[in-house]
């Protein structure tokens, strides 16, 4: 019967250090070089998903025998690719740049969220913008270059 309480002890305080020691990490501010990872993998990663998303919903309209339109186009912007950039910036929010340079972090996202909302509103001049070169998210991404986040500055 001792033995088995001292497992359990042991057990538990195994468990309790563990705990612990994993706790911390959400309340700690990321480095720089840290922050700068996390971001351009969620980034990466979020961007590929609706590019995909996108890319099928176009081929599905060729296969179907369309020609994709610009209002098609708008549509597939309007139905993956924005909301894809929505959540993509709400996800490096959610990471805690360091206090330093938060600032710079939150002056990145809101130009990169500026242009995104241009594009909810009015997805057929933002594929014009593209189209054309007017690079509608140059400025986001000047920004985002100097921090290194420019994967994050691309629609």
């Amino acid at each position: 019967m001792k033995r088995r309480g001292l497992c359990f002890a042991l057990v538990v305080f195994a468990l309790a250090a563990f705990l612990i020691g994993c706790g911390g990490s959400d309340s700690q501010p990321l480095s720089k070089a840290q922050f700068e990872k996390r971001a351009k993998a969620l980034c990466e990663k979020r961007s590929q998903q609706y590019y995909e998303e996108a890319l099928a919903a176009s081929r599905k309209m060729a296969q179907d025998g369309r020609t994709v339109s610009l209002a098609d186009e708008a549509k597939i912007l309007a139905n993956t690719v924005v909301p894809g950039m929505e959540s993509k910036m709400e996800a490096v929010r959610e990471l805690e740049p360091p206090a330093v340079d938060a600032a710079q972090v939150d002056r990145i996202l809101d130009a990169i969220e500026v242009v995104v909302a241009q594009a909810k509103a009015d997805p057929k001049l933002f594929i014009h913008r593209q189209v054309y070169f007017k690079r509608p998210f140059h400025h986001a991404n000047e920004l985002a270059k100097g921090y290194g986040l420019s994967k994050c500055a691309r629609a």
